[in-house]
């Protein structure tokens, strides 16, 4: 599973994986928190994850989970590690129906679905109590993403959403200035028609990279683009498509424009890197700070949040901690995913992995800020937050995401104009939500 948002196929893990059975990167700790009442006696509990011990945030939550059972010696935290994305899924449904499901595993958002219908996540709010829950803390996004009929069915513990990486050098030599933080599409189409040149070797330097030509991923994109001309994916049941209407078609047509009147955005075919200097404006995802960072470019550059056209807004992926409803020791399970996913716990583990903070209270927490203070291109995702939206909670999201994609995909390549692409892709997906 990408942490940074990249989304993986659900449709084809189902179809295209195969069980492996291997449970590897085994740890058991003893994970502070608050104690559970002594009648209970002591609670195992096994902990799927799906990161490496190349990875950070391996570390991080073994961190967390040592502190926890350190002081409450009455319950013991066993991590148990399993390959991302397909092998991952696989895995654990194969646990579940073996009778044998771990009691907390940690699970990207666009898997939620697959997990609760039928439901195999426990209902948090039937174990915790509301100020252990403490729903109000969380963003508006991070908790819609976790919310499902009846309840809430984990606890986010990490954030990603994009912003933009701008190219501050290629607006210096242009002699234009920087984009504000309230910049709009008409400030983004200015300014990507007057940066877009040839450059001397030949090679195009665009005004802007836009993330079409793929799946998914470019569902994800465009979703931003629809949310900030006030559109909806669904309607408000949820059971017919709105992506169609005024907004999507205004959100679109940015898009082909960009492309095909202006030429100031990418072929989908063109291999550009904002590292190397290919572009003055990119979305991407918190992720690419780092390795922004790491690559060390030779041009300045700084973070936007995205442009806004009636309102700002932004995706948003992560990942979440859930119970699994039919293992052993529900609420000592619970009572370690509210200490996890608390305030203080976050900051320090989202710091630790330049994730981004879920709740309110970790992003105000002096360990996130003083990061954000010393990698100030993380204030734009940060901000972020409090407009970051998810996809729809839905099992066949990511079939619907591939059908949307595809629709802009068509529209760019000028082989239907918005309206009949988003049209005819709108009744694509109200086929699929009549037959969920």
């Amino acid at each position: 599973m990408d942490w940074r948002g990249a989304s993986v196929t659900r449709r084809h893990l189902i179809r295209g994986a195969i069980a492996t059975g291997v449970v590897g990167g085994v740890v058991a700790c003893r994970a502070s928190g608050p104690a559970a009442p002594a009648e209970e006696g002591k609670a195992h509990l096994r902990l799927m994850h799906n990161w490496t011990t190349t990875q950070i945030h391996s570390q991080a939550m073994a961190d967390l989970v040592r502190e926890y059972t350190s002081a409450n010696p009455q319950t013991e935290v066993e991590m148990e590690y399993s390959p991302s994305g397909a092998p991952y899924v696989v895995k654990l449904q194969s646990l579940l129906a073996g009778g044998t499901p771990p009691n907390v595993a940690t699970l990207l958002l666009d898997f939620l679905p697959t997990f609760s219908k039928p439901p195999a996540l426990a209902n948090l709010e039937k174990l915790l109590s509301a100020r252990d829950l403490a729903k109000a803390d969380l963003f508006e996004g991070p908790q819609k993403s976790v919310s499902a009929e009846g309840g809430i069915i984990g606890l986010p513990y990490i954030s990603t959403n994009v912003a933009a990486q701008v190219n501050l050098t290629a607006f210096q030599r242009a002699g234009m200035p920087p984009p504000r933080e309230d910049w709009t599409w008409e400030d983004l189409t200015n300014s990507a028609k007057r940066l877009t040149r040839q450059e001397e070797d030949g090679k195009s330097f665009y005004g802007v990279n836009l993330p079409w030509g793929a799946g998914v991923t470019t569902a994800q994109h465009w979703l931003a683009a629809l949310w900030q001309a006030g559109g909806e994916v669904l309607d408000r049941n949820g059971s017919k498509a709105s992506f169609h209407g005024e907004a999507g078609i205004d959100a679109l047509q940015l898009w082909v424009d960009l492309l095909n009147a202006h030429r100031a955005a990418q072929p989908s075919t063109a291999q550009i890197d904002f590292n190397k200097g290919d572009m003055a404006i990119g979305p991407n995802w918190v992720g690419a700070v780092g390795a922004t960072l790491k690559a060390s470019p030779p041009f300045d550059w700084t973070t936007l949040p995205l442009p806004r056209k009636k309102q700002s807004a932004t995706t948003l992926s992560g990942h979440a901690l859930t119970v699994l409803k039919d293992a052993p020791a529900p609420a000592a399970s619970a009572r370690f995913v509210s200490w996890f996913t608390s305030g203080p716990q976050l900051a320090r583990f989202n710091a630790q992995t330049t994730t981004l903070p879920p709740r309110r209270s970790a992003q105000a927490h002096k360990v996130w800020q003083e990061l954000v203070s010393s990698t100030p291109q993380l204030k734009a995702y940060s901000d972020s937050m409090q407009f970051a939206r998810a996809a729809p909670i839905h099992a066949r999201w990511t079939d619907m995401g591939e059908v949307i994609a595809g629709a802009v995909n068509k529209a760019m390549k000028l082989e239907s104009s918005p309206r009949s692409a988003l049209g005819d892709a709108a009744r694509q997906v109200d086929q699929l939500l009549a037959q969920a």
